[in-house]
C-alpha cells in the first residue's frame, strides 16, 4: 500500500494563523474556520491510519522472515503486496531498531530476527 504524505504538515497553530490572516484581511467565517478544522481532523486520522499500518507490515515482514530467513525482498513484495521501495524502506527501519539483520552474502545470505 502506497501512502500519500502532504509537502507539509497542517496543524493547530496553522489553522490560528490563518484564522488571524483572514480576520486582518475581513474574510474571516464560520464556515471558512469549520473547513479547516475538518481538514486538520482528516490529516490527523489519515497520519494515525498509516502508523497502524505501517506497524502491521513491519510485524509481517518480521514474521514471514522468522519463518524463512532466506526470504527475498521480491518474496516480501509478493507476500504483502507492496513495492520494492517499501519492503527496503520497511527493512532499513528495522534494521535501525535492531529488530533485523542480514548474514552472509547478499545472495547467499540469511535474515536474522533479533527481537
Amino acid at each position: 500500500m502506497n501512502t500519500v504524505k502532504p509537502p507539509f504538515t497542517i496543524t493547530s497553530k496553522i489553522i490560528f494563523l490563518i484564522g488571524q490572516i483572514s480576520e486582518c484581511v475581513g474574510k474571516s467565517t464560520l464556515f471558512v474556520e469549520f473547513m479547516l478544522e475538518a481538514i486538520l481532523e482528516a490529516c490527523q486520522n489519515i497520519f494515525e491510519s498509516n502508523q497502524k499500518s505501517n506497524q502491521k507490515s513491519n510485524q509481517k515482514i518480521l514474521e514471514l522472515m522468522k519463518n524463512n530467513p532466506k526470504i527475498t525482498i521480491a518474496g516480501l513484495m509478493q507476500e504483502l503486496n507492496l513495492s520494492e521501495s517499501g519492503i527496503k524502506k520497511i527493512i532499513a527501519k528495522l534494521k535501525i531498531e535492531n529488530k533485523i539483520k542480514r548474514s552472509g552474502s547478499l545472495k547467499g545470505g540469511y535474515w536474522e530476527v533479533v527481537a
